[in-house]
């Protein structure tokens, strides 16, 4: 995944880390059939678009 982000400029990885970490951590596997995520944390995770821009 990591490396289709980054392409041509892989010196720029750093850049897409966390993006691509976030994308394995949230995606459901076929053994467990659950997100490594959710087995940690007993939840799915919100994406970021999905949290409010202020908390009341």
């Amino acid at each position: 995944a990591l490396c289709k982000l980054v392409g041509k400029e892989p010196h720029k990885w750093a850049d897409y880390l966390e993006a691509t970490m976030f994308g394995l951590r949230t995606k459901k596997q076929i053994t467990t059939q659950y997100s490594p995520y959710f087995l940690m944390f007993g939840r799915e995770a919100r994406y970021p678009c999905e949290v409010p821009e202020k908390y009341e």
